[in-house]
């Protein structure tokens, strides 16, 4: 899937956004209704942040005939959770706080990374894990 979303890609942007603090602020909390707010609120923080960060990449290259695709994540939508080692031998995020556990999993809990591509094909931005699922016509949450 990865190498069909990318081949028409000039370039491929590397991504690691994070809510710091989270885990500890996660860990002190005793009340589970407060424990479900702070995942919830945490997990918004890291998307919204990570939607941040694609908007930007498309704000610079606005007007530049330039497309974004839309972010692959490692472990999300068929896409192997083991990348994660490589992306992270390319970033290293360990500079802004967050490291990879042996099971490929991200610390602060809170984390996000992504690959976007860079392309001039106006259809690969609209591409969604949807396009490539066998049940999309069937599945209720698919996206419309």
């Amino acid at each position: 899937m990865l190498s069909h979303l990318f081949s028409k890609a000039e370039e491929i942007v590397f991504t690691a956004t994070t809510v710091l603090g989270y885990d500890e602020l996660a860990e002190k909390e005793t009340d589970s209704l407060k424990q479900l707010f702070y995942d919830g609120w945490g997990s918004a923080v890291a998307e919204c942040g990570h939607t941040w960060l694609r908007n930007q990449i498309k704000t610079k290259l606005a007007g530049t005939g330039v497309c974004v695709t839309f972010p692959w994540c490692p472990g999300q939508h068929e896409v192997d959770i083991r990348l994660q080692k490589e992306l992270f031998a390319l970033l290293k995020p360990e500079d802004i706080g967050i490291t990879l556990s042996s099971s490929f999993m991200m610390h602060p809990q809170k984390s996000v990374s992504s690959f976007i591509g860079i392309c001039h094909d106006v259809e690969m931005e609209t591409l969604r894990a949807c396009d490539f699922c066998g049940l999309r016509e069937t599945c209720p949450t698919a996206y419309a």
